[in-house]
């Protein structure tokens, strides 16, 4: 039978580190051979009990790196949360960028770049990763669809989980020269609200608004008479009317319980919510939205009550 591995040395034994330190504190080279170390990157390991996601990779990845490399590009993007297409979602690869000019990091499992700019970085779960509004920028030159760009944009200003400000992001687009897909940014800006909470309710704005129908606000705030506080999806306060996407509830009956009389009471004082649902089409929900703001007063461009 084989034997079990021997223990590393305790100051080893519960974080990622170098092959030369192992090799230094005396650990022989074929115990690092074996299999309960991660080697999935040159030059370090890590007890493979110890990875558990995403950030423990990327800290296995920096060890004993370069100060000047950080986590950028799409895996950024998931450590802030970003909302990414599905091909980026699963990308394994880790990215990584060189800050200052230096070599850009290669190897199997990375997708390395480099960048003389100064770009600020954070940290994350004990990780070094670009900042969120500069994670968002390095989609440009990774995500084809201008849509789920700014779907990822919108998540910076996350009404109740903001990243950024919205001057941070507006400094950050006014200050980049050069920068691959620069005019993609600048023109998902000019769409981008802050406040959207899901990305099904910024798709649902978007469609909405390609086809001349107004949105209101992202999440906007009601208070009722009573002193009750509610956050609708879209809400358009001229015509005191909210636009609900609701979701699936998974049998959490208690949610469903607390948004109907959420509804009752935003009906009880004037407000109309409309509830659009994913089993919707969206020529449905077109005809939802329209009826509901005839009834409101409101008529598309070039109409008029007449009409």
């Amino acid at each position: 039978m084989p034997r079990d591995p021997s223990p590393l040395p305790p100051h080893l034994a519960g974080a990622p580190f170098t092959v030369s330190a192992a090799l230094a504190s005396g650990v022989p080279p074929h115990r690092l051979r074996c299999g309960d170390l991660q080697r999935e990157f040159h030059g370090v390991r890590a007890p493979r009990s110890e990875l558990r996601g995403l950030s423990d990779r990327c800290r296995l990845l920096l060890t004993g790196k370069p100060e000047n490399w950080a986590i950028g590009g799409a895996t950024a993007a998931r450590l802030h949360g970003l909302p990414l297409p599905r091909e980026l979602e699963t990308d394994t690869r880790l990215h990584v960028v060189a800050i200052g000019g230096a070599n850009a990091p290669d190897g199997r499992g990375l997708c390395g770049s480099r960048t003389k700019r100064a770009l600020p970085v954070v940290m994350k779960n004990g990780v070094r990763v670009l900042a969120p509004e500069y994670a968002w920028a390095s989609l440009a030159g990774l995500v084809w669809s201008d849509v789920a760009l700014l779907v990822a944009g919108e998540r910076l200003w996350d009404r109740f989980e903001p990243l950024v400000s919205v001057d941070a992001v507006d400094a950050m687009l006014g200050d980049l020269r050069n920068w691959k897909g620069i005019a993609r940014l600048r023109a998902a800006r000019v769409r981008m609200m802050p406040g959207t909470h899901s990305p099904r309710e910024t798709r649902l704005r978007l469609r909405l608004e390609d086809d001349g129908v107004p949105t209101g606000v992202p999440n906007g705030r009601i208070e009722l008479v009573g002193g009750e506080v509610f956050y609708g999806d879209l809400v358009l306060y001229e015509y005191r009317l909210v636009f609900e996407y609701d979701g699936e509830y998974h049998g959490e009956e208690a949610q469903r319980g607390r948004d109907a009389r959420r509804l009752n009471a935003l009906g009880s004082e004037g407000w109309l919510p409309v509830c659009f649902t994913r089993y919707d089409s969206f020529s449905s929900q077109l005809r939802q939205a329209r009826r509901a703001l005839r009834s409101r007063g409101w008529y598309p461009t070039g109409e008029n009550a007449e009409s």
